[in-house]
């Protein structure tokens, strides 16, 4: 897969425009350069465009959600660049162990990722505790907006 040239780098805050009126806030913890990256992503509802003042106090307990997303609204403008976090460290932003699970068959497994986005590991878990880790699923920008727009009343 050909490497994207980025408008964008780990450490950049981000506007996502939410399907009602407002903004949330969100961070690129870890991009590929492929066209994925790890986003963490803040509330509360912004009415107006979020600015740099608004990422000073955030830290990564603070998000309301985590996830793998294709980069296509970074690179196009549609989630605007607001802010650089200058001393970026992503120890501090840690890549997350995600789940895969299937309710019907009563299996999971829990995905283990590198900071370059590949699969380091896959291992079978129970279904109890697949369900208290984010869900491996690589999000479209359209389906974040839409679940941000539900978690930010």
């Amino acid at each position: 897969m050909a490497r994207h040239t980025l408008n964008y780098h780990e450490g950049d805050w981000f506007a996502v425009p939410l399907n009602k009126p407002g903004y949330a806030l969100g961070l690129v913890a870890r991009a590929d350069g492929r066209g994925l990256i790890l986003a963490y992503y803040f509330g509360p509802r912004r009415n107006s465009m979020p600015n740099a003042r608004d990422t000073g106090v955030l830290l990564p307990n603070h998000a309301v959600w985590k996830c793998l997303v294709n980069d296509q609204s970074l690179r196009n403008g549609d989630w605007p660049i607001i802010a650089h976090t200058t001393e970026w460290n992503p120890n501090m932003w840690p890549v997350p162990v995600f789940a895969r699970f299937d309710e019907y068959d009563k299996t999971a497994v829990e995905v283990v990722y590198s900071d370059s986005l590949s699969v380091l590991r896959e291992t079978d878990i129970s279904l109890r505790k697949a369900r208290h880790l984010p869900e491996d699923v690589f999000e479209s920008p359209r389906s974040v907006e839409a679940c941000l727009s539900q978690l930010l009343p």
